[in-house]
């Protein structure tokens, strides 16, 4: 899940939807959710502690299945067409179209 600060390019988690959706996934699978958020060193304990972990851009993109775009971060954007081919992308933010 790539991103969940309130808006691209900042570290700022607070009244951020993509948080709450990070975090209710993460109550519902665990220790399956990855998230890559290059604007914070650390994820919140509501996600750590439901088992969610913090990866890379790269992990991500190696392991994943499915990617959830939440925020539209200058990593995102940079993301060729073929580091996606295969997966199952949900991109909110239009930049993987």
């Amino acid at each position: 899940m790539p991103g969940i600060t309130f808006k691209a390019n900042i570290e700022d988690l607070r009244e951020s939807p993509s948080l709450e959706i990070a975090q209710r996934l993460a109550g519902k699978f665990g220790m399956r959710v990855s998230i890559v958020e290059p604007n914070a060193a650390q994820l919140p304990c509501s996600l750590t502690n439901s088992g969610a972990q913090k990866v890379t851009l790269d992990d991500a993109l190696a392991s994943c299945g499915i990617l959830l775009l939440l925020v539209d971060h200058n990593e995102f954007k940079k993301v060729s067409r073929e580091k996606l081919a295969g997966k199952m992308t949900i991109d909110t933010r239009g930049i993987w179209r």
